[in-house]
């Protein structure tokens, strides 16, 4: 089956890699054909690579199943947008049946490695077209942001570090 909600642009912010996920998928298919899903293998991978970075080990939740559909518009419809306020994101979490804590638990984990200043800086140099930061953003923080990625349409200093990164490891 192919996965058409992967290909979703609200997902293609947020998964890397796609091609290698689907090399491990199509192995684990050889070895054990319909026993692993497609979302924990990438769980699977994501914590790997957690621990080939220097992280403790955790416990791994499997036995999740995929979809028999898949459709990029329930991606778009069903996933937070990097430039949300809490109060959205906590609105779709309740929806779902999930309280701040759940919200927590599964979105926190995103917010391991990095991001493109272009997702995010919106909300300190021109939120909601004020041409002001975010009024629930540290002050502290915003200056700490801006010395890091400067304003959009500009090159960005952090993904100029993360290119290095790149090349180099």
């Amino acid at each position: 089956m192919e996965f058409e909600e992967k290909l979703s642009p609200t997902n293609g912010q947020l998964l890397k890699d796609v091609d290698l996920i689907d090399d491990i998928k199509a192995k684990l298919e050889e070895q054990c054909p319909s026993i692993v899903s497609f979302v924990d293998t990438i769980a699977f991978a994501a914590a790997e690579s957690m621990v080939l970075r220097g992280l403790l080990p955790q416990p791994k939740l499997s036995d999740r199943r995929d979809s028999l559909s898949s459709r990029a518009a329930e991606a778009e419809d069903n996933l937070p947008l990097p430039n949300w306020s809490m109060d959205q994101m906590l609105n779709l979490f309740k929806k779902k049946g999930f309280n701040a804590e759940d919200m927590v638990a599964l979105n926190g984990p995103h917010s391991v490695g990095s991001a493109h200043c272009t997702i995010f800086s919106e909300r300190f140099y021109n939120y909601s077209n004020t041409g002001r930061p975010d009024p629930s953003l540290d002050p502290v923080a915003v200056d700490e942001l801006k010395k890091i990625c400067k304003a959009p349409g500009s090159t960005n200093l952090m993904e100029e570090r993360m290119e290095g990164v790149a090349r180099d490891g």
